[in-house]
């Protein structure tokens, strides 16, 4: 038996948030899976700008879902993470990006594009700036402890 209140479980995510979450995560697959399979093919008769919009928006999109993805997976994530761990995750991702990006050198059916990791970076940043921008201003504020700021 236990004496006292039970101790307060940290905050996680509100419904809100993973609804939010698992939107943008889903969205950016369907972008990239419609992108790839459905537009790609007839990217020639669209024409020469379309078909190097069509090249880079796959990397844009997985870039722009997949921080995401990584931070549902992150079995240490029990509330919103810090600024700096989003960003960690943004930066992994983009590493592993790019890095795929580098490998298409080597590989004979592959192509190497400056503009896919342009693409990269800069779906790595909407990611971040829709983490901070939109999922952090639902966050609830933190509750302050009697003796202490607050702040984890």
């Amino acid at each position: 038996m236990t004496s006292g209140p039970p101790a307060p479980r940290p905050a996680g995510y509100s419904r809100r948030q993973r609804l939010l979450a698992a939107g943008l995560l889903i969205g950016a697959a369907a972008a990239t899976i419609f992108v790839r399979r459905v537009l790609r093919p007839h990217g020639d008769q669209l024409g020469p700008l379309a078909r190097d919009v069509l090249g880079w928006l796959p990397n844009f999109f997985a870039a722009v879902g997949s921080p995401f993805l990584w931070t549902m997976l992150d079995s240490r994530t029990v509330g919103p993470l810090r600024r700096w761990e989003f960003a960690d995750n943004c930066l992994w991702v983009l590493v592993i990006l790019t890095g795929y990006e580098v490998s298409q050198r080597f590989d004979p059916g592959q192509t190497f594009e400056w503009s896919d990791i342009v693409a990269s970076v800069a779906g790595v940043v909407v990611a971040f700036v829709l983490y901070h921008g939109v999922l952090v201003r639902l966050s609830p504020p933190p509750a302050r402890s009697a003796g202490g700021t607050g702040l984890p």
